[in-house]
């Protein structure tokens, strides 16, 4: 079944349609594996492997650490965030990857860009800019990426192309599915970056 089961899998329940029927626990079609531990899960699909942030563990930590209540997370806020989730990010790491995302204007972030921000540091390290720009445009947690999350990227490297040669290009590496697995994408950044 390939990523769409996997985007269906890793809906938190609230967020799920009346037209999505839940999964049990840890079921999963035979092209993915998910292994649940208490605090994590982490899914593998067509050989990567990224793990999902701790939705609970984030925003107690994120709330605890708003004492303002502003509802975001500044700088200084932010590395204390993410040293109390055991990712302990220099502040140049942060503003790099609040970079990718255009976020330096404001140096802060909202909780649905802190948990994001959490599952990229989690799952990616600052030299592979493979990686980063997957993770960076993976923001369903699915562990693939569908034609808007790849239009992301692309304008990120600057590259214009129209939403149907993307759909196009999806279907063409990915042998006529919808969205892209990291190993798909992987190969073709290294084809675009030649």
């Amino acid at each position: 079944m390939g990523c769409s089961a996997q985007k269906m899998l890793m809906l938190e329940p609230e967020t799920q349609t009346d037209t999505q029927q839940p999964r049990k626990k840890g079921a999963a079609p035979p092209s993915i594996r998910v292994k649940n531990t208490p605090n994590q899960s982490t899914a593998q699909v067509s050989g990567a492997q990224f793990t999902k942030p701790e939705l609970d563990k984030c925003k107690q930590v994120f709330e605890q650490i708003d004492k303002d209540g502003s509802g975001m997370l500044d700088l200084t806020e932010l590395e204390s965030a993410f040293s109390q989730m055991g990712n302990n990010m220099s502040r140049s790491q942060i503003l790099s990857m609040m970079n990718l995302w255009d976020l330096t204007e404001s140096d802060q972030l909202n909780f649905q860009q802190f948990l994001h921000m959490t599952y990229i540091s989690q799952n990616s390290e600052e030299s592979n800019q493979a990686k980063m720009l997957f993770l960076l445009a993976d923001s369903d947690f699915s562990g693939c990426i569908d034609v808007k999350e790849l239009e992301k990227i692309f304008a990120k490297l600057g590259v214009n192309m129209e939403t149907g040669q993307v759909k196009s290009l999806i279907s063409q590496v990915s042998k006529g599915k919808a969205e892209l697995s990291y190993t798909q994408f992987e190969k073709m950044y290294k084809q675009m970056v030649e």
